[in-house]
Order: structure tokens, then C-alpha cells, then sequence
């Protein structure tokens, strides 16, 4: 072989060690950048992860005068007699950390709830005093402490897995006879808030509404159309919207109708009274034995 000859396969030799080395090279460069790619997604996928166990809705039962823990702090709703001469009321009071905030004086506590809503913690709790009158207390916790953000008169019912749902909250209605009305109620900016205007009567617990009989001509609607009850007629109460003041009802057969109740009669604005009009008559004068009651 001539030098000229062994010089070039030298250099070829050293050529190809230096694209196999190159080529090693840039295939651990592309590994460790495949594997730190892993990483990442990985990561990412566990801080996902931690994210939406962390923002799982969810409502679980506390108990009262036990201590439960939210966000590395301990919360308890305390329970204590208001006055020292009466042992029937009692202090309602919402302790977390240092900070303590007074919710209500009542008789008893029905129940307290952890309410996790879409990463937000809450704590729902209903009390009892005269009358079965009743009255829901919405509490936030963060990293401001507790603070009340809204309150509902009534009783809690059926009480749902997901808070998303809604709650079901009777309360007590006034027109044309006492009743237990329901709503569904959202947390929506940290306020209970009505999904509708209507109440849907419960009627007794066997679910059976009372009837109610005319006395006196009283003009109403029945399925779209305009009529009139008379003397004798008989209507079972079904549901009742304040915005409006239409009272709905039904005749035995099941035909639906509705008639308008002012609650207002003197004009006083947003002043409820217990005895209301219709076309400017007294319902007591129009119906016999209305079923009033607290």
C-alpha cells in the first residue's frame, strides 16, 4: 500500500470513529431530553392530580362541640348557655384558630356540615328555636379566618352528596294558611341563592295538603283561563312565588289554576303580614277555616 493509500484509510477510520462518537452523543443528549420531558409531564399530571383531589365536592357531617381540621387549623362549633339564668338557650358560635364569631342564641343545633365546593371550604349549620322556627348559617374559611356570608330561614331536607346539587331548605310560608314550603338553593358567590321563585308546598308528613273552601266569589285562573270559584268550591294549595304573588293551587279533579295574594294591604313596602287580600278582600273572608299556624 502506498503511504498516499494509508494516509486516507487513517483518515477515514478517524472519521468514522468521531460520527460514531458524535452519534452517541446526540443520542444521550436526545435521551436525557426525552427523559426530562417525562419528568415534566409527570409532574405536571401529579400537581393535576393534587389539584382536583384537593377541589373534590364533597359534604361531610361534623359534630358539635368536636373539633375538625381545615387547612392546618382546627374548627369547632361551640355550643354554650347564653345566660345564666336560662338553660334553654344556648350560644352558637364558630370557632377557627383564634378566631371565634357568634352565629346565633337558640334552643338546639340540627346539624353541621363541611361543605367542599369547587376548592372552597364552607361550613353549613342549622339551628332550632320557638316555634320549630328555623334559620341556616353559611360560614367561609380561608386564609382570612371565618367569616358568616349567608344566612336562610328554615330547615334543611334531603341534604345532597355533591354540594353542586343544591340544597332543598323548607320554610315556613304565610298565605292563605301556614305551610312548609321548599326551594332549591345554590352557593353561588358565596351566597345561598334561590335556583327558583317558587315554593313547592310539602303539606303534612304523610305528604297530604289540607283543602280549602270557598266562602265568597273569588276570581283566579284555571289551566290559561280567566274564571271565577264560587260559593262551596274547593281548592288543595300547591306552591306559591313571592315575587309575584301568585298562589297555585289545584281543584280535586287535578285541574291546575292559580290566583294572586297581595301580601301588603297597606301598601308598605316590603312589609309581610300574616293576613293578605285578594282584589282588595280579606282572604279570611273569602276562604273558611285557612290553616294558620305559629
Amino acid at each position: 500500500m502506498t503511504m498516499k493509500k494509508k494516509y486516507l484509510a487513517v483518515f477515514m477510520m478517524a472519521t468514522a470513529l468521531t460520527l460514531t462518537a458524535c452519534g452517541a452523543k446526540d443520542t444521550a443528549g436526545d435521551s436525557q431530553q426525552a427523559e426530562e420531558q417525562v419528568t415534566e409531564i409527570t409532574d405536571e399530571n401529579t400537581s393535576d392530580s393534587e389539584t382536583a383531589e384537593n377541589s373534590v365536592n364533597k359534604i361531610t357531617e361534623l359534630t358539635v362541640d368536636t373539633p375538625a381540621e381545615f387547612g392546618g387549623q382546627e374548627f369547632t362549633l361551640k355550643t354554650e348557655q347564653a345566660y345564666p339564668d336560662d338553660d334553654e338557650i344556648i350560644a352558637v358560635t364558630a370557632v377557627y384558630g383564634d378566631q371565634e364569631l357568634k352565629l346565633d342564641e337558640s334552643l338546639y343545633v340540627n346539624g353541621v356540615y363541611e361543605v367542599s365546593l369547587d376548592g372552597q371550604e364552607y361550613v353549613m349549620t342549622e339551628t332550632t328555636t320557638f316555634d320549630d322556627y328555623g334559620m341556616i348559617y353559611l360560614v367561609k374559611l380561608d386564609e382570612s379566618g371565618v367569616t358568616l356570608v349567608s344566612t336562610q330561614d328554615g330547615h334543611l331536607r334531603n341534604m345532597p352528596t355533591d354540594p353542586a346539587e343544591g340544597f332543598d331548605i323548607e320554610s315556613r310560608i304565610y298565605v292563605l294558611g301556614t305551610y312548609g314550603g321548599t326551594r332549591n338553593y345554590l352557593i353561588q358567590n358565596d351566597k345561598l341563592t334561590a335556583t327558583d321563585s317558587m315554593y313547592q308546598f310539602l303539606g303534612d308528613p304523610s305528604g297530604e295538603l289540607p283543602e280549602l273552601t270557598v266562602k265568597e266569589s273569588v276570581n283566579c285562573r284555571l289551566e290559561g283561563g280567566n274564571t271565577t270559584l264560587k260559593a262551596g268550591d274547593v281548592i288543595i294549595p300547591q306552591a306559591y312565588s313571592p315575587d309575584d304573588g301568585t298562589f297555585y293551587f289545584e281543584l280535586p279533579d287535578g285541574t291546575a289554576g292559580n290566583l294572586l295574594v297581595d301580601l301588603s294591604p297597606d301598601g308598605s313596602e316590603g312589609q309581610m303580614t300574616y293576613s293578605g287580600t285578594i282584589d282588595g278582600v280579606d282572604e279570611n273572608e273569602l276562604f273558611e277555616n285557612l290553616p294558620y299556624a305559629g
